[in-house]
């Protein structure tokens, strides 16, 4: 076999290894299947705040994220993009169960 040959078999199967090692990563980290939505409340209990310069831009980016207390007596770290809460304001939250057991918590659309 010639040095091209090699090259081009080294390369595909880099590739190939590559994309099996994607596949693997994308589903152990992301939850399968359909999950369950379920609209709750939460409480504010604390909000931390970070500002910083953007390095393509230079402007100011802000990035805001509250500490919730939901129904259940469960505590959840969530961001805001376009509002700061209000510690004491009570936020709508959406519970997504996934089948695998996998629980997340996104704001539902008007606190986004």
């Amino acid at each position: 076999m010639s040095y091209a040959n090699r090259y081009v078999i080294n390369r595909l199967v880099f590739a190939l290894v590559m994309l099996l090692l994607a596949l693997l990563f994308a589903r152990l980290f992301f939850p399968q299947g359909e999950p369950e939505q379920e609209r709750i409340s939460g409480l504010v209990i604390e909000v931390n705040q970070g500002e910083t310069q953007s390095l393509r831009s230079g402007n100011r980016v802000e990035l805001v994220t509250a500490r919730l207390r939901l129904e259940d007596g469960n505590e959840t770290r969530l961001g805001f993009f376009h509002r700061r809460p209000r510690v004491g304001e009570t936020v709508q939250v959406l519970r997504l169960h996934y089948p695998n057991g996998e629980i997340r918590y996104r704001l539902s659309g008007e606190h986004e």
